[in-house]
């Protein structure tokens, strides 16, 4: 991501807010968290903010005592049963090749009466898709936002503007 924390803060405010709208602290594990900001973020509010990604060299943040990020996989969560009061999969499932088994891990390591909170892009609205498009990979070279490439990554819903489209 390369953010900083006023950019991070805009980035995910929506998600902070409906999160916050049910918990206001508590043991909370952000599934698929790729940077960590969001939570680095939760951290911030009194959280005990813990982050799992298959990629811990995405890691952008610490040096806070209440967040823990370490690598794992949803589809293996690396937790004891019961362990987080909420688990929140952020933009992450729609990315997953077996959604069912992560949701399922993510049931598994909630405590009883804790939230299990999904979050993810309106994939049937073009304009979402445009702008995640143009906000996500701006730092491409113009033509890959049109022209597919061998070697390019492959993302659900397309990752050139006319995939997005359905051309």
């Amino acid at each position: 991501h390369g953010l900083d924390r006023l950019s991070a803060e805009r980035l995910y405010s929506r998600t902070l807010r409906f999160v916050s709208g049910f918990a206001v602290g508590g043991k909370l594990l952000d599934v698929g968290c790729g940077s960590g900001w969001l939570a680095y973020l939760f951290a911030l509010r009194g959280f005990d903010a813990h982050g799992i990604d298959l990629n811990p060299a995405a890691f952008e943040v610490s040096g806070i005592p209440n967040l823990f990020l370490r690598e794992g996989s949803g589809a293996e969560i690396p937790y004891a049963d019961g362990s987080f009061d909420i688990v929140l999969a952020n933009t992450v499932l729609e990315h997953m090749p077996d959604p069912g088994t992560v949701m399922r891990e993510m049931c598994r390591v909630t405590r009883p009466g804790g939230l299990v909170m999904v979050t993810g892009p309106n994939l049937i609205a073009i304009g979402p898709s445009l702008a995640g498009l143009f906000r996500c990979w701006s730092h491409r070279p113009l033509l890959e936002l049109f022209f597919r490439h061998q070697g390019m990554p492959w993302f659900p819903f397309g990752t050139t503007i006319p995939e997005r489209l359905g051309i």
